[in-house]
């Protein structure tokens, strides 16, 4: 599976700007405060010359998973740039961590215990696939030899015969997304999601310009604090000189206060956990991909697949031919 780079490709002849002074009024090192907002709605936001990058908060539902309190999350990830330009988003890196907290200034509990920090239970997506381009490997090698045969009558004479042969190979290059559920060593559960997402190195066109995720967490049960989110969004450009995007922007967390809804509701009073819970209908990826949605339940051992037109069935996995997008639950 390819990974994002934070540069590739020749930067000869292409157009950038020279803009190394970091300029502490622009507003490009300020960050986004919280001002006591309960389900602040604008996480992370950042423009610099012609790409942005912004994550919004657009639901807060709060329900149950498997009858504990939980709250389901959904966020909108917008990547903006021109397609094919030396600036445009080669990859991204998104990561958002939960902890327990008194208030909306982000105060941590006295005393604070992380086995109280929300848990993961259950995240989308955790993969998308792009449509394929194959990349053409063409490789050479050689074969030498001395021969030497005597002449009658006359000197040793020496050939040396020589073959070229090549060797031609095809690989698979796709826009890709992958999530994964995480937490530091401190954490006997997963306290946090992180999001890696790269371009096609074929087409070279960027990432995904616009696509939704969602998060399912258990919330603090002793005692039972509010709880912070904080969203850490680290993009990589194909080429750049500017000094601010090689460090991310840290704006202060959201807070949910357990209590407050916020955005369309899906479903109410149905448990999260439930098997016929319609994820699919909740996060789409944008219309021009073929879509796969799985929903994983180790604990009820199921897998119910969501989908439109699979062209294979191998081994109880439906396989589409452009992109895949599954939900993970986690047991």
């Amino acid at each position: 599976m390819d990974q994002p780079e934070s540069g590739s490709g020749d930067t000869l002849n292409a157009d950038f700007q020279t803009d190394f002074e970091l300029d502490t009024t622009s507003g490009n090192l300020l960050k986004i405060r919280n001002e006591d907002d309960v389900n602040r709605e604008k996480i992370t936001a950042r423009r610099i010359n012609n790409t942005l990058f912004s994550c919004l908060l657009k639901t807060v539902q709060y329900g149950t998973w498997d009858h504990l309190p939980a709250a389901l999350l959904i966020f909108d990830f917008h990547f903006g740039y021109r397609d094919a330009c030396r600036d445009r988003f080669t990859g991204a890196a998104i990561e958002i961590e939960f902890q327990e907290t008194k208030n909306s200034q982000s105060d941590a509990p006295d005393p604070r215990n992380k086995k109280n920090d929300p848990e993961v239970k259950l995240l989308a997506p955790v993969r998308v696939l792009g449509n394929p381009s194959k990349e053409k490997h063409v490789s050479k090698w050689f074969l030498e030899g001395n021969l030497t045969y005597q002449i009658p009558l006359g000197p040793q004479a020496g050939v040396t015969p020589h073959k070229e042969q090549k060797i031609s190979s095809e690989r698979q290059r796709r826009m890709w997304i992958n999530g994964d559920p995480d937490s530091d060593d401190y954490h006997g559960h997963h306290n946090r999601v992180v999001w890696m997402t790269g371009e096609n190195k074929v087409e070279e066109t960027g990432i995904l310009h616009n696509f939704p995720a969602a998060i399912v967490i258990v919330l603090p049960s002793d005692p039972k604090h509010c709880v912070k989110a904080k969203v850490v969004v680290t993009p990589h450009v194909a080429f750049s000189v500017n000094l601010i995007r090689l460090f991310p922007k840290r704006d202060d967390p959201i807070f949910l206060d357990r209590t407050t809804p916020k955005g369309p509701q899906y479903e109410f009073g149905k448990d999260f956990s439930d098997s016929d819970y319609p994820w699919g209908k909740i996060i789409k990826i944008p219309t021009e991909y073929e879509v796969r949605l799985t929903y994983i339940m180790k604990r009820l051992r199921r897998v119910l697949i969501f989908s439109r037109t699979p062209y294979t069935h191998k081994q109880g996995v439906q396989m589409f031919p452009s992109t895949t997008s599954c939900f993970r639950a986690l047991s």
